[in-house]
């Protein structure tokens, strides 16, 4: 008996052992759990009724109450007025039924700071299946509900924005169709005024040039041959401007005819040479022109002439008088040939330069009226260079004259 009492005592000692150390490494367990629990979450325990027992120390930190304030109180000191009663009935009608709840709780602080946690409470049940303690595991959500909130008021903004915008589209669009008939009209009534301000020009410019001739009224005083030269001159200026606005016109609407075919930069300047030849004389200008290369290019021969004669009106107007200087250059750089205008003018202003290939530009109105011009040469002189598939652009400034470049590819795309 004595030696089964003695196994007795030693299997019940070997069991406590076993069971001490199984609570030791439990107790371990639990202990690190809580104390990753502490560090990562803010935490309370509660009795039953809902007062608090514990809280660790970020509830102490987000809440701004001291543990002394907080224990023996419940989470209604947290209360932001946020939320109805039906949610915390609905909460604790969920604990007190055993089961876990889970939702986003608006709390206010000590400090009358307001901050969200998403809140996880557990309820601890005793043997009857009854929770004899809550514990309620929370997560501060507060930056990312701000950000949430500040969503909601861009959304809330952009569908106001939006329908601002809507009814901005459809009186943009009314007033769109309404621009398209009018510029329908006015490229109808251009159309018919060029051509109707065109057609008597012809027989007051064939009548000059034959009044001119003795054979008609036999030979004209000085003063008569003066009155028929200008109105010949004044007939061409009223011609160029006609043709300005058909010009531009066409460019507006995409309707420029270009005529490609092979042609000669030696013809082209030597056309340029005889053309200016006289006005260049008549003002006393020293005209040069200069070229690196005589090669056949595949463009529109007529329409380069009327971009280079359209800058060198330009420099004739502008250089000064008895000592006007106007270059013309002309260089091949790989599969583009460059044309360049340079005079000795007056210059450009810096602040001015951007607005020269506006329509009706000037650079002072003075100018205007001393120089004349439609204020179309240069805007029509892009247009026609862009659609050769070349470029155009000015150097110049105040006091150092002015260059004119544009570009033409050796060959043109189709």
């Amino acid at each position: 008996l004595a030696r089964q009492f003695e196994s007795m005592r030693k299997n019940i000692q070997e069991k406590n052992t076993n069971l001490n150390e199984i609570v030791k490494e439990r107790t371990k367990d639990f202990t690190n759990i809580m104390n990753t629990l502490n560090a990562t979450a803010i935490v309370a325990i509660t009795d039953k009724d809902g007062i608090i027992k514990h809280v660790n120390q970020k509830f102490v930190e987000i809440s701004g109450y001291a543990k002394e304030e907080l224990i023996g109180q419940n989470h209604r000191i947290l209360k932001s007025g946020y939320h109805k009663s039906e949610f915390f009935d609905n909460m604790w009608k969920i604990i007190s039924g055993g089961k876990t709840f889970e939702g986003e709780i608006k709390n206010k602080a000590k400090d009358g700071k307001f901050y969200w946690v998403k809140t996880t409470i557990v309820p601890f049940l005793d043997e009857s299946g009854n929770p004899e303690e809550y514990i309620a595991i929370h997560d501060d959500i507060t930056k990312l509900k701000n950000i949430e909130e500040e969503l909601q008021d861009a959304l809330r903004r952009n569908e106001k924005d939006a329908s601002i915008i809507q009814h901005q589209m459809e009186d943009l669009k009314i007033a769109n169709l309404e621009l398209q008939q009018k510029d329908k009209l006015k490229h109808e009534f251009l159309s018919m005024a060029s051509h109707e301000l065109k057609t008597p020009l012809t027989p007051i410019l064939g009548w000059c040039d034959a009044l001119k001739s003795p054979q008609i009224l036999g030979n004209l005083s000085p003063n008569q041959l003066s009155a028929i030269e200008t109105i010949e001159k004044n007939a061409e200026k009223l011609e160029k401007l006609i043709g300005d606005m058909l010009d531009v016109q066409k460019l507006e609407l995409d309707e420029i005819k270009f005529n490609i075919s092979d042609s000669s930069i030696a013809k082209i300047l030597d056309t340029i040479k005889k053309d200016f030849e006289f006005a260049v004389k008549e003002k006393n200008i020293t005209f040069e022109i200069s070229s690196d290369t005589d090669i056949t290019i595949k463009s529109d021969e007529r329409r380069i002439i009327q971009v280079l004669s359209a800058l060198i009106y330009n420099s004739i107007d502008f250089v000064p008088e008895k000592s006007g200087k106007i270059n013309v250059m002309v260089n091949k750089n790989n599969n583009e040939i460059l044309f360049c205008v340079q005079d000795n003018g007056m210059g450009i202003p810096k602040e001015k330069q951007q607005y020269l290939f506006k329509k009706f530009y000037q650079v002072d109105t003075s100018l205007t009226r001393k120089h004349g011009g439609t204020g179309l040469g240069l805007v029509i002189s892009k247009g026609l260079v862009e659609g050769l598939g070349g470029k155009i652009w000015v150097d110049t400034d105040v006091g150092k004259g002015t260059k004119f470049y544009f570009t033409i590819p050796v060959e043109a795309k189709k």
